[in-house]
């Protein structure tokens, strides 16, 4: 899960990765970045509470990104609201001129969208509620543990650990990034504008 600092794809102030094996979590991360350009918005400040003093003497992304590749490289990626955390990555990966890695992804949002099709909206805050797990949303840490909650919790209402089980069962498409490109993780036969 990535927080920015303003409006700008390429703006990642932190990150939070959360690490599962086996249906289990077995690592949290969290990095502050500072963004390339040490600008915050208003109304990036009010939803994640990061300021720019918090970052002012954190590393910039390209420093940090030897550290957070391995977490990502050959693994499979999963995100709520994926289109919105593989555009930041993107984005700044592009700002930086660094190569995409090669990863397969997919979006919690998506499958809640399918799975949870009975709640108002598929909103991290929503579906967690749903499920009974309390975190601090928008804190970049929280919302990856909260985001593999809903993962591990669609894998055991569904009896599998097969990620390909469940993109199937959910018709939906994984997404990928690769050296020069991507595709994104949608609805099975869903277009994308």
């Amino acid at each position: 899960d990535f927080e920015t600092a303003n409006e700008k794809r390429y703006s990642p102030c932190s990150l939070g990765i959360t690490v599962i094996e086996n249906n289990k979590i077995l690592e949290e991360k969290y990095w502050l970045i500072r963004p390339k350009e040490l600008r915050f918005e208003s109304m990036n400040i009010m939803i994640h509470g990061i300021r720019p003093k918090d970052v002012e003497n954190e590393k910039e992304f390209d420093i940090l990104w030897p550290e957070i590749l391995p977490y990502l490289t050959n693994h499979l990626v999963i995100a709520h609201n994926a289109s919105f955390d593989m555009s930041v990555l993107r984005n700044t990966l592009d700002l930086y001129k660094i190569p995409y890695p090669e990863l397969t992804y997919a979006c919690t949002m998506v499958m809640s969208k399918q799975f949870y099709s009975f709640l108002d909206n598929a909103k991290l805050d929503t579906v967690n509620r749903h499920l009974g797990y309390q975190f601090d949303h928008h804190h970049a840490s929280a919302d990856a543990t909260a985001c593999a909650n809903i993962l591990l919790a669609i894998l055991d209402e569904l009896d599998t650990d097969s990620i390909e089980e469940l993109s199937q069962r959910l018709r939906i498409s994984l997404g990928s990034l690769y050296p020069g490109g991507y595709k994104p993780c949608k609805k099975a036969g869903a277009s994308i504008t």
